[in-house]
């Protein structure tokens, strides 16, 4: 089993088209007293373990919101309808929820890619684009990627959400390297690794 460098930094995570993941991680390496920030390439053909996949999955609702496909679900849930008293509203709000949550199953969150530093709450410099696609009608998949997303930010009102749920993705990445979490719990194997890393 590796050890998980110093100052691990996810760059970006993509599931790949066959199973596995690749990406792109940062870390710092002392050498001589003097430290420097190296940036790897992974590739591991090992699917990842399901609770990595459901945080991605996660970031399903913050992608519809850049696109504004939730509008309808928040207009529903506005404070100032005077018609939500109303039994026939409720099947109405009930009706706009299923449609959303229809179209939540037709996308997929395939990765996210991250720049800037990582910081605490509103010090957090990181940009965050989420990776996905959305099955149209004709059967065929459209790539559904977000604006850069600015997590010392809240123009979308949600950055600090989404802020979270990086947090979670990455520690399920480290643990997807460095201790063997994966979908079928197997040990991480130096000999046998199925890891090419790149500087």
């Amino acid at each position: 089993m590796k050890k998980k460098p110093q100052n691990f930094t996810l760059k970006t995570v993509k599931k790949m088209k066959n199973g596995g993941l690749q990406g792109k991680i940062s870390f710092t390496k002392e050498d001589s007293g003097i430290t420097n920030t190296e940036e790897w390439d992974f590739k591991n053909t090992e699917d990842p373990h399901p609770d990595l996949i459901d945080k991605l999955d996660s970031l399903k609702p913050f992608l519809a919101n850049c696109y504004e496909l939730d509008g309808a679900v928040v207009l529903a849930n506005s404070k100032g309808l005077q018609a939500k008293a109303t039994e026939s509203f409720s099947h109405v709000k009930s009706f706009i929820e299923g449609v959303y949550q229809e179209t939540l199953k037709k996308m997929e969150i395939n990765g996210v890619s991250i720049g800037g530093e990582k910081g605490e709450g509103s010090e957090d410099r990181r940009n965050i684009v989420i990776l996905g696609t959305k099955l149209m009608v004709n059967g065929s998949k459209t790539a559904l990627n977000s604006p850069s997303i600015k997590l010392s930010q809240d123009v979308f009102t949600t950055e600090a959400d989404i802020q979270e749920r990086i947090n979670e993705i990455e520690e399920e990445v480290i643990a997807y390297l460095y201790e063997g979490k994966k979908a079928q719990q197997s040990l991480f194997n130096e000999s046998k690794e199925g890891l090419s890393v790149a500087v």
